[in-house]
């Protein structure tokens, strides 16, 4: 094998101790959702069969198949780790602007019903879930708690400033917030929307599923938000 110059250095390593295995996977197309972790499982598998019988070989792997993979396994990794800990961390902050748990807990509700929203509007629009489009949920959160931390902040100083009660405070948040965060939404929908001019796909799913969520933000936090906010128990602050 060395002496053929088409494989040295290319198939395998001048000093005869790397080598590669070209595996074409052509799959069949009938259940994309199964098919590509069913192969990376058997992969696996004849990896640890080969390293735990025969010592000092190494086996790595690597391909469209196995960077197919990595893009879902990360997905989910976000969605399980990464998304429970980014929404704690922001909801902490909240917590230590406003100053009261009825804000922060109406912020976590606008958050929760935004994702869920645009993600069931999604479903029903039979748009696939994919590794770019699963950035949609942290997209959303981030535009939703800044909707909330726009009208709860205005409401909060006109109740301490201005000593005005739950109601007054939260319609003279409203006056002020209404129209400059829809400007923001809705121009912010529409940047997102601009993706569907992209060659790939799953960008046009990532596009529209924010888009979706911004619009939903905007619609709870200038509805549910401010009719929690105003029901549920809030203290004033003097200072």
């Amino acid at each position: 094998v060395l002496s053929e110059p088409i494989l040295r250095n290319r198939l395998i390593s001048n000093d005869a101790k790397v080598t590669a295995i070209n595996i074409t996977i052509e799959l069949p197309g009938i259940n994309e959702a199964t098919e590509n972790p069913t192969v990376v499982a058997s992969i696996r598998d004849l990896r640890k069969y080969i390293e735990a019988n025969y010592k000092g070989i190494k086996v790595y792997l690597s391909g469209i198949v196995m960077m197919n993979q990595a893009f879902n396994e990360a997905s989910t990794n976000d969605t399980t780790k990464l998304i429970p800990l980014a929404t704690l961390v922001i909801l902490i902050m909240v917590f230590l602007q406003l100053r009261g748990l009825t804000g922060t807990l109406c912020t976590f509700l606008v958050i929760l019903l935004s994702v869920a929203s645009a993600m069931g509007a999604a479903g029903w629009l039979g748009i696939k879930l994919t590794a770019p489009s699963m950035s949609a949920p942290t997209i959303i959160l981030t535009l939703a708690v800044a909707d909330c931390v726009h009208v709860l902040s205005n409401w909060v100083q006109k109740k301490n400033n201005e000593h005005l009660d739950n109601i007054s405070a939260m319609n003279e948040s409203i006056k002020i917030n209404f129209h400059p965060v829809f400007l923001t939404s809705i121009t912010t929908a529409i940047g997102f929307l601009s993706l569907n001019f992209s060659d790939s796909p799953p960008f046009h799913d990532l596009g529209n599923i924010s888009a979706m969520g911004v619009m939903f933000a905007w619609f709870f936090s200038m509805t549910l938000l401010p009719a929690l906010s105003t029901l549920l128990p809030s203290r004033t602050r003097s200072d």
